[in-house]
């Protein structure tokens, strides 16, 4: 009989349970749970069901969990949208989610840091709001977090997942296991470090590597990928590891570590997100220099059509431990066939005994998935979390204000005053071209006059300056104070001269600045130029402010100094920022050249600490 509701027999795809929910792809199976995408025969949508057994131990837990995330109404979590015990099954019925779930957009690569500071103060944000109310996810891991096709954070199997698949058991901060809160918050900490490293150090396992530790405490992600963020990895390590002259952890609440991501951010992002110019995008690394940065995006996709398709055109998940799936494939190619399917495609195996055809339904229109732009037209993905990286995610890194952008609305003769606008502009820049064209011919005189002007002179004055690369930097910190270290960070020494002004070498941290002096005078680089060399300047990038610097310079036929002691100052420059040209009257000639920095900003760690992102000299 044709639309009958399937209770107390087996089920299968194209069986309808509840009088409404049509089973079409099954998405993952274990431990007697299954996971399916169904379509509300009512709405005419997808909607993600899980389906158990009534005499499973637990069932009972499951219809709980599910009447419990029900009461948590925030926008990042995928609700529940029905739960019921009918016959010989349970069902929970959850709002559809399209997209890629981070664990498998990080098997691609890490997350540029400031964007993985907005997509965990998301997840943040939904668990502050859900421990208010006493409810926690239980199993906050990669696999459950969702980046949506439009760029929003969807949080998957909020409480139910627990249920099915267990909850962590590791040791919380008292040695007792944690609670579910508690987990929650660390495993927010695991987040971060993951979209940072591409490591798991949470708790149960993910997809992800294992992060690793040291004696018990996790290792900070600096010391698992070079370039990220010192207040970021502070961050995942005062969350993650215990206080040891405390034993207990820093951050003890979700609505804590939302504010510490808010203010790393620097504004109160709302849930807008900006446009992108595609997947690459989102996980860019600039200011990444470690070895491992070509190997994060090994994981290529295969273009050829997916072997392992599902009659709806889905990719065929890899089981979890019992209902959420683990994404194992990439989606079919929107040219695939999407009615293939694969012999062992689980699609129509029951859960007892065969069904029959008296369990199927009359054909009913199918949710037709959005209409692809020109960014998807390479890829496409219906399943949960397994669609491609969104095109429109995140902040823009060089965006620290802001929302999406919006297209201006066209107005009559907007065409024309753009035109006009640009005629002017042009204007303007012909005119400062031909004043000073006429400047200079009226200084040429001046500098060619005089009868002491010799040939050579007015060839060096006028021949455009060389870049000259030093044989040799080194950091130079002639005043060890108190014991302390006699080197400022040699190892990032060379970020200062590798012609990327995104990479930065940096001194110690010190707790008493900006002015360094009466504790010392002063710390910064040492350049060997190789040869006796004429110096016309020295361009200097800083990272942060503000600084005191000078550029001091060794006596000719001198050896390489050990203090600023008889160097000569070529110049002084006092509360600068960003890039800084340091010059003479004249060119200086030596062969060694001292940045002498002798007062620092503030870190973001506290304290304060000196950053040198590119030194280039001119002669």
């Amino acid at each position: 009989m044709d639309g009958m509701c399937v209770a107390h027999n087996a089920i299968g795809a194209g069986s309808v349970v509840a009088s409404r929910f049509r089973l079409e792809d099954l998405l993952a199976e274990d431990a007697g749970a299954r996971f399916w995408r169904a379509t509300d025969l009512t709405l005419v949508r997808n909607v993600a069901l899980h389906v158990i057994r009534a005499d499973d131990l637990r069932a009972p837990a499951v219809l709980t969990a599910a009447r419990t995330s029900a009461t948590v109404s925030d926008g990042h979590i995928l609700r529940v949208l029905d739960a019921l015990h009918e016959g010989d099954f349970v069902y929970v019925v959850h709002e559809w989610g399209s997209g890629v779930s981070l664990d498998r957009m990080l098997g691609e690569g890490t997350v540029e840091p400031r964007r993985a500071v907005w997509l965990v103060r998301e997840v943040a944000e939904a668990i502050a709001v859900a421990h208010r109310q006493g409810v926690a996810h239980g199993r906050l891991l990669p696999d459950n977090v969702l980046l949506t096709d439009v760029g929003s954070v969807k949080l998957i199997g909020f409480v139910v997942a627990a249920v099915l698949q267990g909850r962590p058991q590791r040791e919380g901060a008292t040695g007792d296991p944690p609670s579910e809160h508690e987990s929650d918050v660390l495993n927010l900490g695991a987040l971060l470090y993951a979209c940072l490293t591409g490591r798991w150090p949470g708790f149960p396992q993910s997809t992800l590597p294992d992060a690793p530790d040291d004696h018990g405490r996790v290792c900070r992600p600096r010391q698992v990928r070079p370039g990220v963020p010192r207040r970021l990895d502070a961050l995942c390590d005062q969350i993650l590891n215990p206080d040891p002259r405390t034993g207990v952890h820093r951050f003890e609440s979700a609505a804590e570590i939302h504010a510490a991501l808010g203010d790393y951010l620097g504004d109160s992002l709302s849930g807008a997100t900006v446009a992108v110019s595609g997947p690459t995008a989102l996980l860019e690394r600039p200011g990444y220099s470690d070895a491992d940065a070509d190997s994060d995006s090994a994981a290529g996709t295969d273009s050829g059509t997916d072997p392992d398709a599902t009659q709806a055109g889905l990719p065929r998940f890899e089981a979890t431990q019992a209902g959420l799936p683990r994404f194992a494939t990439d989606p079919a190619p929107p040219h695939s066939d999407p009615r293939a399917a694969p012999p062992d495609t689980p699609t129509d195996t029951p859960l007892d005994t065969p069904t029959g055809a008296s369990h199927r339904t009359e054909a009913v229109p199918r949710p037709e998935p959005a209409p692809m732009g020109p960014a998807w037209t390479a890829r496409s993905g219906t399943g949960q979390g397994d669609g491609p990286v969104p095109p429109a995610w995140g902040p823009d890194p060089a965006r620290r204000h802001g929302s999406a952008p919006m297209t201006p609305e066209k107005r009559p003769g907007s065409r024309s005053l753009r035109f006009a606008a640009l005629v002017a502009v042009l204007g303007l820049v012909l005119l400062a071209v031909v004043v000073g064209v006429w400047l200079q011919r009226d200084q040429q005189p001046e500098q060619s006059a005089g009868p002491d002007a010799s040939p050579t002179a007015t060839a060096t004055a006028s021949a455009p300056p060389e870049v000259v690369q030093p044989a040799a930097v080194r950091d130079f910190d002639p005043e060890q104070q108190d014991g302390g270290s006699p080197e400022e960070n040699p190892d990032l020494v060379p970020l200062a001269t590798d012609g990327n002004p995104a990479t930065a070498w940096e001194t110690l941290t010190y707790e008493d600045g900006p002015v360094l002096a009466p504790y010392k005078a002063g710390v910064g680089l040492l350049l060997d130029l190789g040869a006796e060399t004429p110096v016309r300047d020295v361009r200097v990038t800083l990272v942060g402010s503000p600084y005191d610097l000078q550029l001091l310079a060794a006596p000719p036929e001198s050896g390489a100094p050990t203090s600023v002691e008889g160097l000569t100052e070529v110049d002084t420059r006092s509360g600068v920022l960003g890039n800084v040209r340091l010059k003479a009257d004249e060119a200086v000639t030596t062969r060694y050249l001292v940045l002498w920095l002798t007062a620092l900003p503030p870190g973001d760690d506290g304290g304060y600490v000196g950053r040198i992102g590119e030194v280039v000299v001119r002669s």
